[in-house]
């Protein structure tokens, strides 16, 4: 008989305790058998799938509720539109460089170049998994990308949290840091059991992956080019919406979201800000579209679960 390891008794100790005592001998049965001879990284990533089927009992995101399709449909999305956003935060096409970069520091993209490095290669890495079909280290590897970004998102603006000065946090994370949260609670919201291997879903990977480099070099160029992530996540979300998938254009839009906000953010407020609004409110206004998704997710979630039973 197998032992549980430690990483796994943890992971079963975030379950509801009801569920626990119910069928927590036969997840730790199941997953021990499951990595056993396999090492210690498969035993991480095992007990990190089960802590995310934990969690999302807990939050009611389990693979019968709306927001777990959503997000399930949206993960091809994110990895590849990450993927190739990062990949073009180090290598753009252009000579026009990606928002807050800036060489003399040796920042790309607001954080250090080692930050984006590593980022750059994880994403890479999580799209790789989902062309090989493997959605665990694609979910672990997401996450870890988007905590590297954040991190030191926090650490830049750290002073701003000495000074209690929310404003000037909320306007310096909603570039780069915050939004692509979205990216990693889509990615583990998201039940492995609806997470699709099929052979379209990894062409469809990395056509997204390509045309969001493409975009995301030409988004950052002044003039007309500018408008071209804007314009094709729109297309895309009109594209989606001949399909007989309800989720797929909502799905759509929020993958592209981080990339979006990256883009436009400064440019949204800074115009904002000139007109005589203030930059306050023009950053209080920039972040609607993140608590419309925070707000919203869990309420349509709830109103269609409701709407179910009844």
């Amino acid at each position: 008989m197998n032992i549980p390891s430690r990483s796994l008794t943890l992971a079963l100790r975030l379950y509801p305790r009801a569920y626990r005592d119910h069928h927590g001998a036969e997840i730790a049965a199941v997953a021990a058998d499951t990595t056993t001879g396999r090492g210690r990284t498969a035993r991480w990533l095992e007990a990190a799938s089960v802590a995310g089927h934990a969690l999302r009992l807990r939050t009611g995101l389990t693979s019968d509720r709306p927001g777990a399709r959503l997000a399930a449909v949206a993960a091809p999305f994110v990895v590849a539109v990450a993927a190739g956003q990062q990949l073009a935060q180090m290598r753009p096409l252009s000579a026009a460089e990606p928002p807050l970069t800036f060489p003399w520091t040796g920042e790309i993209g607001g954080v250090p170049h080692a930050v984006a490095v590593t980022a750059a290669v994880l994403w890479s890495l999580s799209l790789l998994s989902v062309l090989t079909g493997h959605w665990q280290p694609a979910k672990a590897a997401g996450a870890l990308a988007v905590l590297a970004v954040l991190g030191a998102r926090i650490d830049y603006v750290s002073h701003a949290f000495v000074e209690f000065d929310a404003l000037l946090v909320l306007h310096n994370l909603l570039t780069a840091g915050l939004p692509q949260l979205l990216w990693a609670v889509l990615l583990l919201s998201a039940p492995r059991e609806l997470l699709e291997t099929s052979w379209s879903t990894r062409a469809c990977a990395v056509a997204v992956a390509a045309i969001t480099f493409l975009a995301a070099s030409a988004g950052w160029q002044e003039g007309a080019l500018s408008a071209t992530p804007a314009v094709l996540v729109v297309l895309g979300a009109l594209l989606a919406t001949l399909t007989h998938d309800r989720v797929l254009p909502l799905a759509v839009v929020l993958a592209a979201l981080p990339l979006l906000f990256f883009t436009y953010q400064q440019t949204v407020v800074g115009t904002v800000g000139a007109s005589g609004a203030g930059q306050d409110l023009a950053t209080a206004l920039a972040a609607v579209p993140l608590l419309l998704v925070a707000v919203g997710l869990p309420v349509l979630n709830r109103r269609r679960d409701v709407a179910r039973d009844a």
